[in-house]
């Protein structure tokens, strides 16, 4: 065989084994991991996800930063990886880290770049006074607004939130082929609070936190009081049964618009699956308010391999001013709580004479992972005064323990980790 024959066949030998190759990276789904890997930051190489943690898939998307505003915003970054206080003084691995010391930012104008670049370039703070532990997992940042102090406003302190009808449900587990069985059996009164008109009514039902999975009942038409009799099968293994969420959406409809009229919730955590189990839920219009205060727009998002927690205040629309004034100075206080505690305060820049004002303005957290389901945020829309009071407009709640659109933004959140999750949100007084 000549020399020319036998590279050839050692040529078409290494071209079979390299596609094997790339036919079994493809099936194993290697192929995506060992790419991400290469071209990823050396820093995410030195600790990588692993696959089934956090519900993640074991690589860093390739940025800088841990959000993503469109091209036409511009935003600020309170604290990074440089300045985070855990690269400066030694703490225990399950504590989360007093933040950083830096003064919050004046209640003025927005300052100019350079100013921000020089106070992004300082040094952190001294520590002061001794940390005063709040629990044995958790101390209490420290702060000249009071941070120690327990919240003024609690989650159940909240107006009532406007009932528009109550939904009949049916569960039942089936722990040998591992199936949730939703019914969705009946409606009441359904939006019937402000009008009487008969409506065409549908039923949507999803699993949180996955909230890409849902069902959806077919169309009653013309009454209030639906009977839909329907059921839906979900797949949860017995072990995840006590962190999942039923999300029902009660929708009305007409030629041209699909209108949520209510919500209601159902931690699986709470309830006894072990026999079919019907009961009755209230449907809530989340977005009805006595007074409408306005709303905020932010977007939450957790890494897992530095343990940050990354809100960034995008905009707020039609807000309410305290005392019926006519124009006022707008600013967001954003607080990390634990068991109703203050454990760190942050806030924006004052946006003058501004109802629908726009910040772009970025807040991290450092929280430990296994902390993240008792914790919560506390976003308060505010008004600057020139006496130095500020009044608040309203507030909104955002965490494991809240509810509604709240508890979908944090569970969509968990679900996609390191990925921004952007929601409106309305402003909610306290009663």
């Amino acid at each position: 065989m000549s020399s020319f024959a036998i590279g050839v066949t050692v040529i078409g030998i290494l071209g079979i084994i390299g596609a094997l190759l790339v036919l079994v990276c493809r099936y194993l789904g290697l192929w995506t991991w060992i790419f991400n890997w290469i071209i990823s930051p050396n820093e995410e190489k030195v600790q990588l996800t692993k696959s089934r943690q956090f519900n993640a898939n074991g690589y860093m998307v390739g940025s800088d930063s841990d959000f993503n505003l469109e091209t036409s915003g511009n935003y600020r970054r309170y604290d990074n990886v440089e300045n985070d206080y855990r690269f400066h003084v030694d703490a225990k691995k399950v504590d989360i880290p007093p933040q950083p010391l830096r003064p919050a930012p004046a209640l003025q104008a927005q300052p100019s770049v350079d100013s921000v670049a020089s106070e992004r370039s300082s040094p952190p703070s001294e520590l002061g006074d001794e940390i005063e532990e709040l629990m044995p997992s958790l101390k209490r940042a420290m702060s000249c607004d009071s941070v120690n102090s327990d919240t003024s406003v609690i989650f159940e302190s909240f107006e009532e939130i406007h009932v528009t009808g109550q939904l009949e449900i049916g569960l039942q587990y089936d722990r040998e082929t591992a199936d949730l069985i939703v019914s969705v059996l009946q409606a009441r009164e359904l939006g019937t609070t402000e009008t009487s008109s008969l409506v065409d009514s549908y039923i949507r039902v999803y699993l949180l936190p996955d909230k890409t999975t849902n069902m959806q009942t077919r169309v009653q038409k013309n009454t209030v009081d639906p009977v839909f009799k329907e059921r839906f099968l979900f797949g949860i293994e017995p072990h995840e049964l006590g962190k999942r969420v039923l999300l029902f959406y009660a929708y009305t409809c007409d030629k041209y618009t699909n209108t949520l009229v209510g919500e209601a919730e159902l931690k699986l955590c709470d309830i006894d699956l072990s026999r079919a189990t019907n009961l009755w839920l209230s449907l809530a219009d989340f977005n009805h308010r006595l007074d409408n205060l306005g709303e905020v727009m932010f977007s939450l998002s957790y890494l897992p391999t530095a343990e940050r927690l990354t809100i960034v205040l995008v905009k707020a629309r039609n807000l309410r001013w305290t005392h019926s004034k006519t124009s006022a100075d707008p600013f967001v206080k954003v607080y990390l709580l634990q068991n109703e505690k203050k454990v760190s305060k942050k806030k924006t820049s004052v946006k003058r004479d501004e109802r629908n004002p726009i910040f772009n303005e970025a807040m991290i957290f450092s929280v430990p992972s296994h902390l993240l389901q008792t914790v919560q945020l506390r976003i308060t829309m505010a008004e600057f005064q020139p006496d130095g009071r500020a009044p608040s407009i309203g507030h909104v709640f955002v965490g494991s323990q809240s509810s509604g659109k709240e508890l979908s933004h944090w569970n969509q959140m968990m679900s996609s980790l390191r990925k921004p999750i952007a929601m409106w949100h309305p402003l909610r007084k306290t009663k």
